[in-house]
């Protein structure tokens, strides 16, 4: 089978052998259905809220509502340039432009590791 990755920045990594094995036998294999885990099963309503709220994330409408709750009110979801009149590099979860101020509310799962 010829893959076309090369377009990709981690072509690199998608090449190896180990990668290319793996896709080739989930390409071969139809997919096939498991048990739910418990993880699952979680409720989407943390995420509706965050979004209905402006935020990305429930870790980042925890932070709003800590923030309200402190009479700071950040800008959400602000597109981030080194420079001004440059391309935004980013897009920071909380920001306060006129002091260059740019917060990210960001968790790291012990699991995903």
């Amino acid at each position: 089978m010829a893959w076309s990755w090369g377009d990709q920045r981690q072509y690199d990594i998608l090449r190896s052998p180990a990668v290319v094995a793996n896709l080739e036998q989930l390409a071969e294999s139809a997919p096939q259905t498991a048990p739910l885990e418990r993880s699952d099963r979680q409720v989407p309503r943390p995420w509706l809220e965050a979004s209905a709220a402006g935020v990305g994330s429930s870790l980042e409408l925890r932070f709003l509502r800590l923030f309200k709750q402190h009479g700071f009110q950040p800008e959400k979801q602000v597109p981030v340039s080194p420079r001004d009149g440059l391309p935004p590099i980013s897009i920071t979860d909380f920001a306060v432009p006129a002091r260059r101020l740019a917060i990210y509310a960001s968790v790291c799962w012990p699991s995903a590791l």
